[in-house]
């Protein structure tokens, strides 16, 4: 996609690029459109976007945490994102979600870690 973006600047000889023209600058040279999106699963997607944006405030410290938590589950073969209240989730579950985000960020850390001691042994 890059590489077309910069075709089309050198044919147009334009600097300012409006990714509308670029779609139909594409089209024309042979680009496949993409299917459009199921209006229901655009729905789905903003109330995910919502539920993860809900805040509350603990009672005691003031401080905000987020309302809801995302579960990745398997069912008939297909992940689904299922979404739990921190609130009214039992512990079970909440262990489950906090599992799948901490197995992320430890593959994340250590992911940088084995970057970062690769570029130290070097010096």
């Amino acid at each position: 996609m890059q590489r077309l973006i910069h075709y089309f600047k050198e044919t147009t000889l334009s600097a300012e690029v409006n990714m509308h023209a670029v779609v139909d600058f594409a089209v024309a040279n042979g680009w496949p459109l993409p299917k459009p999106t199921d209006p229901r699963d655009r729905l789905a997607k903003e109330f995910s976007d919502a539920a993860r944006q809900e805040v509350r405030y603990d009672r005691k410290t003031s401080r905000p945490y987020r309302a809801n938590h995302a579960v990745t589950e398997m069912r008939n073969g297909k992940q689904l994102t299922l979404w739990i209240d921190i609130d009214e989730a039992p512990r079970r579950t909440m262990h489950k979600a906090w599992c799948s985000v901490e197995s992320k960020w430890l593959a994340m850390h250590s992911s940088c870690r084995s970057t970062w001691t690769i570029g130290t042994a070097s010096i």
